[in-house]
């Protein structure tokens, strides 16, 4: 059914306003179920319904290179988020509060991000050594969130090889090998309004087996971050 519209050039009066609020509601309510998929568009949702389901976000490009180095406390002791959140290194470039006043929220879903590229070992070859990163995040003045699903690692032998199949013996080491983590902070649960204090991403170096670890360097190149809050389910 569409909606009866008056014609062109004519006046409107109180019967046009009844006849299309009529066939509005008649489309949404009617009894053949209302509004079907067949009934939305491309068009039908777009950025500017986008402000009203969006209570906080952050995007921020990180051009600066960053570097992690092979000795406490930015070695990997355990493979657990008490072992990021005391002995990992923050990446001072990808930590992002706001300007200091973080983010106030209402209970919602954050849908966060992280990329970054890796690019050079300061050592020409270690099959042994990864380079590890974990997205951070702290609330409520001092309280920490972290997941080991929200961490990502980069392997010291992912590196350039000449022709012939050998690894490029080079130093540093070319590695140029990605990483992207994505994942969902659920504080739906929160009473009432809570502070996203920091959002951030911590770094260290592991060991594939028992030998000792060598003294080097692993660069970051460059990368993204950001959060998209969104109200939570009713």
């Amino acid at each position: 059914m569409a909606i009866v519209e008056p014609a062109s050039g004519t006046t409107i009066d109180k019967s046009d306003i009844t006849t299309m609020h009529e066939g509005l509601r008649v489309k949404l309510n009617g009894a053949a179920g209302g509004i079907v998929a067949s009934d939305l568009a491309r068009h039908s949702l777009g950025p500017q319904h986008l402000p009203d389901a969006i209570v906080g976000w952050l995007a921020a490009d990180i051009t600066a290179a960053q570097t992690v180095t092979a000795a406490n406390p930015a070695d990997v002791q355990a493979e657990t988020t008490g072992d990021i959140e005391t002995n990992w290194n923050s990446l001072a470039g990808y930590t992002q509060n706001n300007g200091g006043a973080g983010w106030t929220l209402p209970p919602c879903k954050v849908l966060f991000w992280f990329t970054c590229d890796v690019s050079t070992y300061s050592i020409s070859l270690d099959n042994d050594t990864q380079l590890w990163v974990a997205v951070h995040f702290v609330r409520d003045g001092a309280t920490n969130e972290t997941d080991l699903t929200w961490s990502g690692m980069v392997h010291g032998s992912e590196q350039k090889v000449n022709c012939d199949g050998a690894y490029a013996a080079t130093s540093p080491s070319e590695i140029n090998e990605p990483i992207s983590i994505m994942g969902v902070l659920d504080r739906t649960s929160a009473g009432g309004n809570w502070v996203l204090n920091s959002m951030g991403v911590k770094a260290a170096i592991a060991r594939g087996d028992s030998g000792a670890m060598g003294a080097h360097d692993v660069v970051i190149n460059r990368g993204s971050i950001g959060f998209i809050a969104i109200y939570k389910d009713e």
